[in-house]
């Protein structure tokens, strides 16, 4: 009898031991892609992002207006004196992200998204594109993103 209580004790414990890391999606529930969070959250954005990126899209980026890719958070970042929020995806989630990469700055508000990216195409050229209307000073900022391995939040 004691052994088996030594058994279902550390079989709970086993399985309590065996729990999703903290901030994970429960079990069954995918995480949620950076279009579906942007179309949740930022729905006047994500129309704009749309528009500007169906238009500019590559040949197997089909990815890039949707942003039907996991990624990161949203980050809060700074651009001179004006704050945005900074969206970077991969294509296919890629862990490494050193192939096709797109970042973006959004003004908290919705009134202005842009953005920037770096893809590899079929024929083995690559292309950059410039999604929405960034000035210099924004494209040199989305240029220095988009290559960030700091997590820096200012350029």
């Amino acid at each position: 009898m004691r052994y088996q209580a030594m058994v279902a004790v550390a079989g709970v414990l086993a399985l309590a031991a065996c729990k999703a890391p903290e901030g994970a999606a429960p079990e069954g529930e995918a995480q949620k892609t950076l279009g579906e969070v942007m179309a949740a959250e930022y729905p006047q954005a994500m129309e704009t992002w749309k528009g500007y990126a169906e238009r500019r899209a590559e040949e197997g980026h089909e990815w890039i207006p949707t942003l039907a890719v996991t990624s990161g958070p949203l980050v809060p970042v700074t651009l001179g004196d004006k704050s945005y929020l900074k969206g970077y995806a991969c294509a296919n989630g890629e862990p490494a992200c050193d192939e096709s990469r797109v970042v973006f700055l959004m003004a908290p508000d919705q009134s202005r998204i842009f953005g920037y990216g770096e893809f590899n195409l079929s024929n083995g050229n690559s292309s950059q594109r410039i999604l929405g209307a960034a000035n210099g000073e924004e494209l040199r900022c989305l240029r220095f993103f988009l290559a960030d391995k700091t997590g820096a939040t200012s350029c």
